[in-house]
């Protein structure tokens, strides 16, 4: 399998409970997914571990989707034309950011010695075993092996060790969704370049939080961005994808982005969309930019402090003008890329 399209995605399934998949709502939402025209979907499906600091990664009776209505998912969306980016990500249940998972050597005692990093690593091996045995079995178009683990993935040996195992499973894309570090260059998170792309978290700012801004003036802000990411493209030598993107649809959207402490938002659809659009504007014409996946369809977490007083929900979930915005992009012709083959089909 290779990459030969511009990703026009969206993320589904973060979280979502065991038997969601079987369901006439998750039906009902996978319909309403596909006419939006996107090409490309980001499946999610969660492990976790106990605390950030736990060594042992494990599924959850209730909130991790079984294998059986996974591979059932992929095929609904594969029957339908889209193609999937298998996505498992861990969540440690303490409710602590993925990206503050560390785990260490030391021996600060002289005769003692630990090593926390030897058995974490143990255990993510085979949290990726699974997937990625369902990933070439379901024959999905890419397979990302971690997401946002900036407390893990200076830990270049180990990474390196993940890519050639999983590539020993499964025969398509592999990826990995990183931060946004992109100004950093630091040779332990070269293993990077060993990916057939690299994803990044795109939740960049580009216009300021608390008062309008158009699309025009989101464009500007977006230009030092790509900037940047061309430097980070040329440091790693890989293309580069949003394997995340997205903002809430209120005043000041491209200055909010993923935040999701502010008080006192106003609803605006316009710049949730704009956010979009100008994402694409200015990166879409670069050939080492692959592609976007939105950040996501569907919210599988009671969250009241997502509404505001007139009752909108506000989280990154595309409002209607956005879900227009996006028929219109993907029923354009796609943006023409070079062909990205998996590393061992080379």
């Amino acid at each position: 399998m290779k990459l030969d399209t511009f990703i026009n995605g969206i993320t589904q399934g973060f979280l979502a409970p065991r038997g969601y998949f079987n369901t006439p709502e998750a039906e009902e939402s996978t319909a309403r997914l596909i006419g939006l025209g996107v090409n490309f979907v980001a499946l999610v499906v969660n492990q976790f571990q106990e605390t950030f600091a736990s060594t042992r990664i494990f599924p959850d009776n209730v909130r991790t989707v079984d294998d059986t209505e996974l591979t059932a998912q992929i095929r609904r969306l594969h029957d339908a034309g889209i193609k999937v980016m298998l996505k498992p990500m861990l969540e440690p249940l303490d409710s602590i950011w993925r990206g503050l998972i560390h785990q260490d050597r030391g021996n600060i005692i002289a005769e003692t010695r630990t090593d926390t990093v030897t058995p974490w690593f143990a255990s993510y091996r085979e949290f990726m075993r699974r997937y990625a045995v369902i990933a070439e079995a379901t024959k999905c178009e890419m397979f990302c092996i971690g997401c946002e683990l900036d407390g893990m993935d200076y830990h270049r040996p180990e990474w390196e060790e993940i890519i050639r195992f999983v590539r020993g499973l499964y025969s398509g894309i592999v990826t990995y969704n990183m931060t946004m570090k992109i100004e950093e260059f630091p040779d332990n998170r070269r293993w990077m370049s060993q990916l057939d792309l690299v994803g990044i978290s795109g939740y960049f700012k580009v216009s300021p939080k608390g008062r309008t801004a158009t699309r025009a003036e989101m464009c500007e802000g977006w230009k030092r961005w790509r900037d940047k990411l061309a430097t980070f493209h040329e440091w790693i030598g890989r293309p580069l994808f949003f394997a995340e993107t997205g903002t809430r649809p209120v005043v000041g959207a491209g200055g909010v982005t993923g935040d999701f402490a502010d008080d006192h938002l106003q609803y605006s659809e316009e710049e949730q969309a704009d956010y979009y659009s100008s994402t694409l504007d200015v990166l879409a014409p670069e050939p080492w930019f692959y592609g976007t996946m939105w950040w996501k369809h569907d919210e599988h977490q009671h969250r009241p402090n997502y509404y505001l007083s007139d009752g909108h929900y506000v989280g990154c979930e595309p409002a209607e003008l956005l879900r227009r915005r996006m028929r219109e992009w993907c029923a354009r012709p796609t943006p023409s890329r070079n062909a990205i083959e998996p590393a061992q089909m080379k």
